[in-house]
């Protein structure tokens, strides 16, 4: 009898795993989609789509790209923050709804970054640049100043958007001049730059990534980089042209909403990890001004903690920030 009953249980313990793990799926159930806070067309856009490839050898799966431009990357956050935390979506966060929303437009940003999101890699990074449009009274930021400054309000500078880098940036480099420059915001870099070479602004202070196919073109004419960049050497930064302050550039992170679970994160980290380090995938990315900067997560974090510093720093100096 005892014989007959464990031989009923062990023919009966498949049947009782079964739904018991048909309640817990393997990752990836489906396609993964990676939002992405730029318009279509961006430069950011365009390398989540080239590594949007990548990525789904190495998950087995579909790996869609859903832009959500606007709001300095909020409504981006947003989008990922609906819905079921499975790890089915991926921000490409950028730094602006990272590090300056939540200091120079907290009121309105209902999200913390360091409880809310939880880094999967850094991604890649780009400068910010002042572009001006060809046919100008000024053709360098010297020239910018000095017309600004005696034409109030006769400057514009487009920016992808209010509390976007581009945005701030405007806001350091009137701290440093006096010039009252103008800012414009728009629902990204891609209106931005189409509305400088319509001639309804000077020029913008997006990411060399969104305008590079712009200037290549020879259609505008870049004056001040953040930071160096191969292939734009010549293009200064604000301290070599003698200010204390350099503008701020655009870097970006892969982050999941928290309350993903462990297994699942690990799974994206290792799978972002293989593609933002593959060589093919940089060479890809790099005519577009952008550089792929693979880091784990603990060092974004590190970054996000670093930089929140800065602009508290910069926006108390500019009266932005308490």
């Amino acid at each position: 009898m005892k014989k007959l009953l464990l031989s009923v249980m062990v023919a009966l313990t498949p049947l009782l795993a079964g739904p018991a793990a048909a309640q817990t799926p393997e990752f990836p159930t489906g396609p993964i989609t990676i939002i992405v806070p730029v318009a279509a067309g961006d430069g950011f856009d365009s390398a989540a789509r080239i590594l949007a490839e990548n990525l789904a050898a190495h998950l087995r799966t579909p790996v869609l790209v859903d832009n959500r431009p606007g709001a300095g990357g909020a409504l981006s956050v947003a989008e990922l923050l609906r819905g079921p935390r499975d790890g089915q979506k991926v921000l490409m966060a950028i730094n602006a709804s990272l590090t300056f929303r939540p200091v120079l437009q907290a009121a309105s940003t209902n999200y913390d970054p360091f409880k809310d999101l939880q880094p999967v890699s850094l991604a890649e990074r780009t400068p910010s640049v002042l572009v001006i449009a060809n046919g100008l009274p000024f053709s360098d930021l010297k020239g910018l100043v000095e017309f600004a400054t005696i034409n109030p309000g006769k400057v514009r500078l487009g920016t992808a958007g209010q509390g976007s880098i581009g945005d701030l940036d405007v806001e350091i480099l009137n701290g440093l001049t006096k010039a009252g420059i103008l800012s414009v915001p728009f629902k990204g870099s891609g209106p931005a730059i189409t509305a400088m070479r319509g001639g309804h602004v000077e020029g913008v202070i997006v990411s060399l990534g969104s305008v590079s196919g712009t200037l290549k073109a020879g259609a505008a004419k870049a004056i001040a980089l953040s930071d160096k960049f191969p292939g734009y050497e010549p293009v200064p930064t604000l301290k070599e042209l003698g200010y204390p302050q350099d503008l701020i550039g655009v870097w970006t992170a892969f982050v999941v909403p928290a309350g993903v679970t462990e297994s699942t994160r690990k799974t994206l980290e290792a799978a972002f990890a293989r593609s933002l380090q593959d060589p093919a995938v940089n060479t890809r990315i790099l005519p577009l001004g952008i550089l792929n900067d693979y880091q784990p997560p603990a060092r974004v974090v590190t970054m996000m903690r670093e930089e929140t510093a800065v602009v508290k720093e910069i926006g108390k100096k500019l009266g932005l920030a308490k």
